[in-house]
């Protein structure tokens, strides 16, 4: 029987230590407010005055709140060449003004990211550096891209061949932008990012799609599937402890013991992943009084979902995608996990040799 308990047991702890683990990168992925232009694009000119009006009429809410602003655009099927070998790839170009984190999902291999003010240099990733140079370790070789010459800064793993270069024109124009809140705005990043739009006049034809709510609702969702485990020990200790607390010191001992590791690993997970319900802040009125104020948010975020279906596919919001639809299996198979571990729990502790 007690094979059958720990069967279950050892797959949840494993199956959920992963599935912690990849939620915990969607959640430092997904650390921003997306914007995406549904029209020509929004100029670079336009952004730097919009960035410097904001700071001259309301330099508290820069300072305070708006953390950094991210602008990038993609091109499919650029072409790259390798001027003294003659090799090309065709990648996913992308350009930007400001940081190359915020833009597709990537994991650096070597090398560094190219800084803003950094017009020369780019990032490839593993796959094209390695077709295009012949080794991954491609860090300050030459290549051309639309008859320019870059200089690789660095190498990156990316799920599509990927090429990065910052913007080196006035006249560039971005239809994504990701804007990063800062720890004081948290909770209504959203509400934050409708506010620049909308005092910028940036644009009046977009998608927002709220980052930072949907990649702590990845991570919180299993965050609390652990929190639940730990509630439940610690009750089952409470329980010991009732049960053995009019008998001897000998037999009370473990149940303390018991008790303050519990208490000792709440501490421990609270301290390394933080607040399991940080994402529900989306779901609290800022009135008690305002009773539809869940059903406009519940309405919102099923419209974001629909608007996600519709835009131009890049790999930042394919991967958002293919989160949101594999949580539902993740869940249901936790659920069949748990319900088996309860099920052997709950017949072992009836038999005659389980004390009550």
């Amino acid at each position: 029987m007690l094979m059958f308990f720990f069967i279950p047991a050892f797959l949840i702890i494993w199956f959920m230590s992963r599935c912690i683990m990849d939620t915990s990168y969607y959640r430092d992925f997904f650390s921003s407010v997306s914007i995406r232009d549904h029209k020509t694009g929004i100029s670079k000119v336009s952004l730097i005055e919009a960035v410097e009006q904001e700071k001259d009429s309301d330099p508290n809410f820069y300072s305070d709140t708006l953390l950094s602003l991210t602008a990038w655009k993609t091109e499919e099927g650029a072409e790259l060449t390798n001027p003294y070998l003659g090799r090309k790839a065709k990648v996913l170009a992308v350009t930007l003004w400001g940081n190359m984190r915020d833009t597709i999902p990537m994991a650096l291999l070597s090398g560094n990211y190219v800084y803003q003010e950094d017009i020369y240099g780019c990032v490839l990733d593993s796959e094209t550096a390695y077709e295009l140079f012949g080794t991954i370790t491609a860090v300050n070789n030459e290549l051309l891209y639309k008859n320019n010459p870059y200089i690789v800064r660095g190498v990156v793993k990316s799920s599509v061949p990927v090429f990065l270069v910052q913007s080196s024109k006035s006249s560039e124009t971005f239809s994504n932008l990701e804007l990063k809140i800062t720890d004081k705005g948290k909770g209504k990043e959203e509400m934050y990012a409708a506010a620049f739009l909308a005092g910028s006049s940036l644009t009046d034809d977009y998608s927002l799609i709220d980052g930072y709510f949907y990649g702590n609702l990845l991570y919180s969702s299993f965050l609390l599937l652990l929190w639940l485990i730990l509630l439940c020990l610690l009750i089952f200790g409470f329980r010991q402890y009732i049960i053995y607390r009019k008998r001897t010191k000998k037999e009370l001992l473990p149940c303390i013991g018991l008790t303050f590791i519990i208490l000792s690993l709440i501490l421990f997970f609270y301290y390394k992943t933080g607040n399991p319900l940080s994402f529900a802040r989306k779901f609290i009125p800022t009135r008690w009084s305002d009773f539809t104020y869940l059903i406009k948010v519940i309405n919102t975020l099923k419209e974001q979902l629909e608007q996600l279906q519709y835009l131009a596919p890049n790999p930042r919001e394919l991967l958002l995608l293919k989160s949101l639809l594999t949580l539902k299996y993740r869940l249901a198979l936790l659920f069949l996990l748990y319900f088996q571990l309860f099920l052997t729990g709950y017949h072992y502790r009836k038999q005659p040799h389980c004390v009550s």
